[in-house]
Parts: C-alpha cells; sequence; structure tokens
C-alpha cells in the first residue's frame, strides 16, 4: 500500500515520524510531504520518502526577517503556491491513500482535498484537535465542510470524538479513536551514551524535582503549576521546580513576575526556549515527575513520552487526559484552575518515597501496550484498508 501524508509546517513532527517510522515497518510505502524542521535537526525514518514541499522560501529568510508578523505573511502568501507543488507530487505519485496529519488554512485546504477527492484519491485526516484553540464562527463552519468532505477521520482521544459526533453532527461511522504513542523513535536520535534510561537520574543535588515541560500557551495554565509551589515548599522546602519550553503566548514577562512576587527564585529555575533533544534528555535525568496543569486539551504527547519513561504525570482532568493518565498507574488526575490539588498530588510522592519507585514500575508497563506504535500503525492500516474497501464498492 502506498501512503502519502501531509503536514504542511510539520507541527507534529514527534508524532508524525514515529508513526510514519512504523507504518514501513508494517509494509507501507510511505511518501511524507511537509517543510523542513528549523529549530534543530531531526531525522526522518531512512525507509520513508521525504519531499521537502512548503515554505522552502519562507525557510530561507527566517534568519533574516525577525518580526513574527512579516513572516506570518511571507508565510501565507507562499503557501497557495505550495498548494499547487503539493498536488503536482500527488499526481505524480499516485498513492492509495492521502493521510492529511495537520492542516494550516482550512478555507484554503477544503478546496485542495475537494479537488483530490474529485480526482478519485481516498482521503484520511487526523483531528489532533475537534476546532483550534482559538476558534471562530468561521473556523467551525470551515472544519465541519472539511470533515464531512475526507472519507475517515482519525481521533486520538474519545474526547475528540464526542465533540465531532455530538457538537460538529459529524457521522460516527466516519471516526476511529487511535492513540497518542511514545517518542521512542525521536528521542533515540539523541548521541550514543546521551539517551534516557528509566533506571538513571543525574540530579545535581538529591532533591526531589518537579517539572513543567512543554509549549507554552494560556490554556496549558501554567500559572496554576507556579500558585502550587508555595503549597509545597511549606512542607517540603528543598524541593525543586523547573519550567521547560517555549513561550508562544507571549507571556515569559507575566510568568517571571509571578515567580518573583511569590518570592519563588530560588525554588524555580526557568528555560524559556525551544528544548533540543540532548537538552531534554538533561531535563528528564534530572526530573521525577512531570505537572501538566492545563485549562483544556484534546491529548498530551507528553504522557505517553514520560510515561515509556517511568516519569508520573499530574495532570488535569480535562479533555482528553483523562484517558491517557490512568490513576495510580502512571500518575495522577487533578481538577483544573486547582493549584491546592496540584500541590497535593506532588505531595503524595514528597511524603511516601517508595511510590515513585512502584510508579516507575507501573508507568512503563502501562505505556508499553497503551501507547505502543506497533498497535497504532496497524489500526491505522485497517482505516486505509477500510477507506479502500469502500471506495471500491463504489465503483
Amino acid at each position: 500500500m502506498k501512503v502519502t501524508l501531509i503536514d504542511p509546517a510539520n507541527y507534529g513532527l514527534y508524532y508524525n515520524y514515529c508513526l510514519i517510522d512504523e507504518l514501513a515497518r508494517q509494509g507501507c510505502a510511505v511518501e511524507y510531504i511537509t517543510t523542513n524542521f528549523t529549530y534543530e535537526e531531526i531525522f526522518p525514518p531512512a525507509t520513508i520518502k521525504y519531499c521537502d514541499v512548503f515554505f522552502r522560501y519562507s525557510n530561507k529568510i527566517k534568519m533574516l526577517v525577525k518580526h513574527d508578523k512579516v513572516r506570518q505573511i511571507i508565510r501565507a502568501l507562499e503557501y497557495p503556491f505550495n498548494l499547487i507543488t503539493l498536488i503536482r507530487y500527488i499526481f505524480k505519485g499516485k498513492a492509495n491513500i492521502i493521510h492529511f496529519i495537520w492542516l494550516i488554512n482550512p478555507t484554503i485546504d477544503y478546496f485542495i482535498i475537494k479537488l483530490l477527492k474529485h480526482k478519485g484519491f481516498p482521503i484520511v485526516y487526523t483531528a489532533h484537535n475537534a476546532l483550534p484553540h482559538k476558534t471562530s464562527k468561521h473556523h467551525v463552519n470551515q472544519f465541519k465542510k472539511i470533515y464531512n468532505v475526507v472519507d475517515h477521520i482519525i481521533c486520538l482521544t474519545h474526547s475528540v470524538k464526542n465533540i465531532l459526533v455530538n457538537e460538529l453532527r459529524i457521522s460516527q461511522e466516519k471516526i476511529s479513536v487511535i492513540a497518542h504513542g511514545d517518542y521512542d523513535f525521536i528521542l533515540n536520535q539523541v548521541k550514543s551514551g546521551q539517551g534516557f534510561d528509566a533506571n538513571k537520574r543525574e540530579r545535581k543535588s538529591n532533591n526531589f524535582a518537579v517539572t513543567y515541560f512543554g509549549l507554552i500557551r494560556p490554556y496549558k495554565g501554567l500559572e496554576y503549576f507556579i500558585k502550587a509551589i508555595p503549597y509545597v515548599i511549606k512542607k517540603h522546602p528543598a524541593c525543586k521546580f523547573m519550567i521547560a519550553g517555549k513561550d508562544s503566548g507571549g507571556n515569559k514577562e507575566y510568568y517571571l513576575k509571578m515567580i518573583c512576587e511569590m518570592n519563588l527564585d530560588s525554588h524555580v529555575n526557568c528555560d524559556f526556549r525551544y528544548i533540543p533533544l540532548s537538552d531534554l534528555i538533561t531535563y528528564l535525568r534530572q526530573t521525577d515527575i512531570v505537572v501538566l496543569p492545563y485549562l483544556a486539551a484534546s491529548q498530551s504527547g507528553n504522557i505517553p513520552m514520560l510515561s515509556k519513561m517511568g516519569i508520573p504525570v499530574i495532570a488535569t482532568r480535562v479533555g482528553g487526559l483523562s484517558e491517557m493518565v490512568k490513576e495510580g498507574s502512571n500518575g495522577f488526575l487533578v481538577p483544573p484552575k486547582d493549584e491546592k490539588a496540584i500541590a497535593e498530588a506532588i505531595g503524595k510522592f514528597l511524603s511516601d518515597p517508595s511510590l515513585l519507585d512502584k510508579m516507575k514500575s507501573t508507568s512503563i508497563n502501562y505505556a508499553k501496550d497503551a501507547f505502543s506504535w506497533k498497535r497504532i500503525a496497524m489500526k491505522t492500516i485497517e482505516v486505509y484498508e477500510k477507506v479502500l474497501m469502500a471506495k471500491h464498492f463504489r465503483e
């Protein structure tokens, strides 16, 4: 089976590379169409065909143009021309399945999908989110049109599926729920000797370390993580905290001000940048647990990654997170916007040191099955086969 997977901006690089690697292992001929990832060099699977189609010009001038809005305008102007190139690639490649993993502009993308459907290409779309986090009525209408025109939709959690069925009135017959997997393929690219070992920790001291890790946006609730810290250090003053992730919401100064005003500078280390793989491994080696205090979430790729590494997660009971955290196995769930609940969950580990070792083992065992890429790839191939069979009957 020949499959073309598309992520124009390479938004989901970690997820995408892990998926296409396993699809290739399961016998698919995989073509991946995207743009080069400019933050650092992460290699795609050697067994797939990699096509750099999108934003070539924008990426070249990225270092010259520092203003974000100017870069966005340049990308927006380039995108329609990229789509013309994409159509040529697809027509030339004659794949059995076209699988869009992410979309950029639902208005334009809808017409591209409709054109490909008209030309007889079966279309699968992965809905990481039912709708963008910043949603307008226009977005709702455009995504409803996309969901109705594609042949099949893959959701990563039942939470997203429920929104599609109950709020957007999409037929549940065309939706499959296939879990998010771990990031082993990506982490294994770290140079020999630097890779992550679940049995190895390299703390700078014997202090317990709690981390917020990942891209920082308003809906991820970082302020509640910060507000929880005083409650923890009141009982456990030696506990250390880390915030590591690129601030894409422009609120870095707000968070730093919070930390300063609460006199937490000596307890919290901050790294507000994109965290490259080598530094990610370093931080994870120094981390005992990770807190995800999200206010809303369809899912989180951090949970499979951390669980497979034996690092427990404290996550809020929102969206699809409760489907990914098995209470007491790979972490604990707390209510959103509740810093006291976060502190109490952290306190469980500090009050009972044996709990961390126990949950390290149960996290790894849980993740091996729940977040297995082999299982994910096989279910994805089943979707492809179902779509191809439906096309055959229509013809």
